[in-house]
């Protein structure tokens, strides 16, 4: 995603709307439902949360940390409720 970015502001277009923060949260909500194999399992949730970060751009793993630390209960219950990615996100009103 940051590369698609990236290359439109390179070529110089300008992109209808862009929404770091929501992108990012989605992103990272997305890929607990794609790489935990146990979302019933609040601990293997948990641990992926905590990990998540390790694998972000280094320009925003200091906002991907906060992100966590700030709303980690609430994205717990979120995806374990089965939200979607974007709801998720806006419950936590990053989107």
């Amino acid at each position: 995603m940051l590369y698609l970015l990236q290359i439109t502001l390179n070529e110089g277009l300008q992109p209808q709307k862009v929404d770091l923060m929501c992108d990012i949260c989605i992103i990272t909500v997305d890929s607990v439902y794609t790489y935990v194999e146990d979302l019933d399992n609040e601990r293997a949730v948990e641990e992926f949360l905590t990990s998540v970060c390790q694998y972000v751009p280094h320009d925003i793993f200091g906002w991907c940390e906060e992100l966590i630390k700030v709303y980690y209960q609430q994205l717990i219950e979120s995806i374990l409720d089965g939200f979607p990615p974007y709801e998720v996100c806006e419950l936590v009103e990053l989107c």
